[in-house]
Formats: structure tokens, sequence, C-alpha cells
């Protein structure tokens, strides 16, 4: 399929019957098999063949991707009780017919279509061993998209829309609905961020509170309110379990991490008070991360007085809450000694006992 002289177009190459046989083939293998390398082998055929057929001349041929198209539609509800963690091949068979022609209406009809299945309700029982839940294998096509490169700038657009429904679903009660969720925000995350030269992903250097990456937040509007809504904790929804909160709020904790804070950006004072919350969290991952995610958005000038503000404790506290500051006065610290020595030396404030004491608590 890639050697174009050896199945070149035209009357002496390739015609729509043999394109239609070699995809349908690769269409049936991605549609049933298990095995990885098999796999790896059919879905860079199919996605050949879709790119072929979508270049060609014949109007016949160029259809081809769309029959496909609407028959993985299909595959997706017949399939919607047969579940596995990434779906098997049927995110690489929507992924190969969508690339094939970006940008066009085709593409924005695939991308809402599967927005659709996703959002579809689930009646939960209990009960019930087995669900039909198309919504996974939706979801998981949708992560696969957007985390192949030749399609980075066609999926811009619809990235608030994903993460909007990737949050939602980390909600759920269901677990394979929470998983995909959970599979597809972090695709989108990382869709989202752009490294900082010199500096590794997730938190890093001497402090271990430095973001690795960067969100420009202004770019996606909404991204704010939809934070708010996951590092927000009803008082209705402790009665869901510590584990589905921890599910939900932890990702949006990574998120927020990658934003560098800035002095002119009134959105930070904002995000910490949304962040400071967590400080006292019964899970100590979620403390820690919180405590590290805080310290990240402090700026360095402002660090003495705001951990000044932070040790204030107030009257009616718990024992989780009073380590959660502790872990976050001593990243705060840390990022504030790896300032330059003639900075620390000039800026350092002496009289700041009791933020001593609590590192050493820490």
């Amino acid at each position: 399929m890639i050697n174009t002289s050896y199945g070149p177009s035209g009357d002496d190459g390739l015609q729509r019957v043999d394109f239609a046989k070699i995809g349908g083939a690769s269409f049936a293998q991605l549609a049933e098999l298990r095995h990885r390398g098999a796999f790896s082998n059919v879905s860079q055929t199919f996605a050949t063949c879709c790119q072929r057929c979508s270049s060609a001349k014949d109007p016949s041929i160029r259809e081809l991707p769309r029959g496909w198209y609407q028959k993985a539609k299909s595959t997706i509800f017949d399939s919607a009780s047969k579940l596995t963690r990434r779906s098997a091949g049927l995110p690489a068979l929507v992924t190969g017919i969508v690339a094939s022609d970006p940008g066009t209406p085709f593409f924005k009809e695939a991308l809402e279509e599967l927005h659709k299945i996703s959002y579809l309700p689930v009646e939960y029982d209990k009960e019930r061993q087995y669900l039909e839940l198309p919504q996974v294998h939706a979801m998981n096509c949708l992560k696969d998209i957007f985390t192949n490169a030749k399609l980075g700038p066609y999926t811009e657009p619809f990235i608030m829309k994903a993460l909007t429904l990737s949050a939602e679903r980390l909600g759920s009660p269901i677990w394979a609905l929470r998983n995909s969720g959970l599979m597809l925000f972090r695709a989108l995350l990382t869709k989202m961020c752009r490294a900082i030269p010199g500096a590794g992903p997730g938190f890093g250097g001497s402090s271990g509170s430095e973001p690795g990456s960067r969100i420009a937040f202004p770019k996606y509007p909404g991204l704010l309110e939809l934070l708010s809504g996951l590092l927000t904790t009803a008082q209705g929804e402790a009665a869901e379990g510590t584990e589905i909160i921890t599910e939900r709020v932890f990702p949006a904790l990574e998120l927020v991490g990658d934003k560098v804070p800035s002095l002119t950006d009134e959105t930070d004072e904002m995000l910490r008070g949304l962040v400071l919350a967590h400080l006292s969290s019964p899970v100590w991952g979620v403390r820690e991360h919180a405590a590290r995610v805080y310290a990240s958005l402090l700026t360095r000038q402002n660090i003495p007085e705001a951990l000044r503000a932070l040790v204030m404790l107030p009257s009616t506290i718990t024992e989780n809450y009073v380590h959660g500051v502790a872990m976050c006065a001593r990243y705060a610290l840390r990022r504030y000694a790896a300032t330059t020595d003639a900075y620390w030396t000039c800026e350092y404030n002496p009289a700041l006992p009791m933020i001593s004491s609590l590192t050493i608590v820490s």
C-alpha cells in the first residue's frame, strides 16, 4: 500500500475492488483481534489503505472510508458489552478513518458523533455484572484521535469539549467510565502542555515543585470553571466515597500544577483557594500533591508573605490540615531557597520562626 510503484493508481494499478478487499480484511481483523503484534501490523495497513482511498481520483474509492466509518459505529454498539481497558482495535479503526481526511466536514461530524455516543446516559445497577457501555469505546476512540500527532492542528478546536466530557465521566459511579474518562483527560493534558526548555515532565527542580511544562490557561475558555467543578466537593458528595473523589481531584491538581505563576494573573489566587481546600484531604497522596501545587502557584517574591498567612492556622483544624500546611511550607521554602544567593540574602527575613519550625516538623 505504501509503495505506489508496486500498487499504483489508475487502470494498471489498484482498483476499487482491491481497496475494498484490503480495507475490509484489515477492518475485520482490527474489530476482532487481541494480539498486540498483529494489532500494530494491521492498524498501519488499515490507516495506509484509508489514506490511499482519500487521495484517489475515483469518487467511488474516496467513499470507502466513510462506509467503513458507519460500520465502525455499528461495531462500537455491537461490542458494547465486550469491554477491554483500551477497547482493543476499535480506536485504531476510527483513528485510521478520520486521519485520512482531516479538517473536513466529515472529520468534524465524526468527532461530534463520538461525543454524542460518549454522553449517552447509563442506567447503573450494582446487581448487573455486565453493562453495555458504548461510551467507553467512544471515549477511547477520542483519546487515540487526540494523541495522533498528525491530527494535532485539526483537534485543537475540540479540546475543551472533550475535556469537559472527561471531567464529567471522572465522577461516574461506574469504574469503566471513570477509567476511560481518566485516560482521555490525561491524553488531553499531555496535548495542552508545552514543555519548558530544560525541564522534565511533572514537578522537578531542586525544590521538587517546579512545573516541568506550561499550559496557556487563557487559550482555553471555560477551563477555570471546569477545574472549579472538579476541585470543589459538595457536602452531599462525601457519600460517593473517598476513592471516587480522589480519582476526580488528582488529575485536576495535575492540570493546575502545569500553570506557571504570574505576577499579573488574577486566576492564580482563585486556583490557590481551590487547591488549599485539599491540604486537609484524608488521602495522604492528595495532601502531598496539593502542597506541591500550592507551592508552585506562589511567585518567589511573595513566598514569605504567603506562608506567613498560611501558617496562621484557624481555631478549628484537623491533623491532616496541619500536615498539609507543613508540607506546603517545606516545598515553598525550597523554591525560595532555590533563588539566586543575592536575592536570598537580601530578601530573607529571619523573623519567621514559625515557618522555620514547620520545615523541621515536616
